[in-house]
């Protein structure tokens, strides 16, 4: 709904943005299936001001799957 991407957009994708990614398929006989996740696009300075910052978030980035 709030999304920077779309047909036509100019918006640039900028470090610092957070997107929620919803995944919500229109199947019969799977009502209410959905998944959700969440990514933030982070250039190397702010990777490194959250490692200083916010050590256990860091290491909790890094155990996250790719």
């Amino acid at each position: 709904m709030s999304s920077p991407i779309y047909p036509g957009s100019e918006n640039k994708i900028q470090s610092g943005m957070i997107f929620q990614i919803d995944i919500i398929p229109s199947v019969p006989g799977y009502t209410g299936v959905s998944a959700e996740d969440c990514i933030a696009i982070a250039d190397e300075a702010l990777r490194v001001r959250i490692q200083e910052e916010y050590p256990g978030l860091w290491k909790r980035i890094l155990q996250r799957p790719i």
